[in-house]
């Protein structure tokens, strides 16, 4: 978290606070899991596709940046696409 975010910024605590992003602390984000090996490749690797994939990794995330926004769709419309 960037230093700036934090509730108290005179203290220097092992332990922050957080407003915006997690409400003073009641949000808990899980430790991260492992990477797939096929993500490891990408970014270690020495082939073309690998080195394509590092150049082009900007892009790639923000691509899949709004593909799961986990909202509920109003279907009592009769528009084809969800009303945003």
């Amino acid at each position: 978290m960037w230093y700036n975010e934090r509730t108290n910024k005179k203290v220097n605590s092992e332990d922050p606070t957080f407003s915006l992003c997690c409400g003073q602390g009641s949000v808990k984000l899980p430790f991260l899991k492992e990477s797939p090996e096929l993500l490891k490749k990408l970014l270690k690797g020495n082939d073309a596709l690998s080195r394509h994939y590092r150049q082009f990794i900007r892009i790639y995330n923000m691509i899949f940046a709004m593909t799961s926004l986990g909202g509920k769709v109003d279907k009592s419309t009769t528009e084809t696409m969800p009303y945003c």
